[in-house]
């Protein structure tokens, strides 16, 4: 269950905190503190990040529940056949 628990844990930080996504905004904060990027780009880019972290979470958190779900029938399933022998 531990494992379990850590598994999830870092799946929802590479959602939360992916690299490549990070590291572009990065260089857009900084592009926008030189004053070569407008607010407008920068707020699009923000928003674009938080727009896929939103999709990414919600997709996890959808396959997360259903495979869950899943598990459960198959224990039920596994305690009927096993009442039956």
């Amino acid at each position: 269950e531990k494992s379990r628990i850590e598994d999830f844990e870092q799946v929802l930080e590479r959602i939360i905190f992916d690299e490549e996504e990070l590291t572009e905004l990065k260089s857009v904060v900084g592009e926008f503190a030189k004053g070569n990027v407008q607010s407008k780009q920068l707020k699009k880019k923000i928003l674009l990040c938080r727009s896929r972290m939103l999709e990414d979470l919600k997709e996890f958190v959808l396959f997360y529940i259903n495979s869950k779900k899943q598990e459960k029938e198959l224990e039920t399933l596994k305690e009927l056949v096993t009442s039956w022998l």
